[in-house]
């Protein structure tokens, strides 16, 4: 496994507007330079990217010989074709490689779990971990794309989303896949649901009848479990888990990075709270806990 701290730094926000609740935009390459060395200063140990990602390994490779930054875990751009797949899966890495410059690059996942089993693209990960990687590995969506991975010793590494509504990945199936993998790091991101689960009643949820719902319930929660704040229970919530290994979270501003700091290092759910939270928090609908099927204003 990747010796990976519990947060790591999100990195989609150094090369795009992304989130429901982003106010401030995509920073310029000084305020990115800062949040990487904010977040190595936080105890963040990698920074999570991907070539899909706006200009984001760009910004990172910029701030490299600079400041300290973390190590890096990027994404081969989503792929489109079997004939080309292995030489667009090569070609990403190269191109990830170069934007990078001189920054260590731990690990490298296809962006699409169905990217893992297109023609030749085992073999371009194979060559990559055998010869300096550390871990490969792929981005998930929903967990009927985990189980069959992790049949395949290569894999190495996963992410996926994961939160105080999404339960899709307590499933007694899915659990009992990940701890006879103890070998696999498990990252887990969208642990604020893009902003929602923190922002609580002044988010603007995709559908507002699930605000109503989830907001007092989380608020109570906040109260009864003793959390500083809705981020709070969220973060701890996801690292109460045993299989997962950090959590991604990402950040606009150096500010914000010092507050997901403060925020891992606060101590994770028991198990009796997180049985609390099942109890008193329904479960997301399937609309809610996957954001490509937000309605975009």
């Amino acid at each position: 496994m990747i010796a990976q701290s519990r947060w790591i730094l999100g990195g989609v926000q150094l090369g795009l507007d992304y989130g429901i609740v982003n106010r401030t935009g995509k920073p310029s390459r000084d305020s990115a330079r800062r949040i990487l060395a904010e977040a190595v200063a936080g105890g963040a140990s990698h920074v999570d990217t991907a070539r899909a990602y706006g200009d984001s390994e760009e910004a990172i490779g910029a701030a490299a010989g600079g400041s300290p930054i973390p190590r890096v875990i990027t994404k081969i751009a989503p792929l489109t074709s079997d004939a080309e797949a292995a030489t667009d899966a090569a070609a990403s890495l190269d191109a990830s490689r170069a934007a990078l410059a001189s920054t260590q690059l731990d690990a490298v996942l296809v962006h699409r779990a169905a990217d893992w089993w297109r023609p030749g693209v085992r073999d371009v990960l194979r060559q990559a971990r055998e010869t300096g990687l550390a871990a490969v590995g792929a981005s998930l969506a929903a967990p009927d794309e985990l189980l069959p991975l992790l049949e395949d010793p290569l894999l190495g590494y996963v992410q996926f989303p994961f939160n105080l509504v999404d339960r899709r990945w307590l499933a007694k199936p899915v659990l009992a896949a990940l701890e006879r993998r103890p070998d696999v790091t498990v990252t887990v991101r969208s642990v604020f649901l893009q902003g929602l689960l923190a922002g609580g009643a002044a988010s603007d949820w995709p559908d507002p009848a699930e605000g109503a719902q989830h907001v007092p319930a989380i608020e109570a929660l906040v109260s009864e479990l003793g959390r500083s704040n809705r981020a709070d229970l969220c973060v701890a919530y996801a690292l109460g888990h045993g299989f997962v290994t950090s959590v991604v979270l990402g950040a606009e501003t150096p500010e914000q990075v010092q507050q997901n700091a403060a925020l891992a290092r606060n101590p994770p759910l028991t198990a009796d709270e997180l049985a609390l939270v099942g109890e008193r928090l329904p479960a997301g609908s399937a609309g809610l806990v996957d954001p490509s099927t937000w309605r975009k204003s």
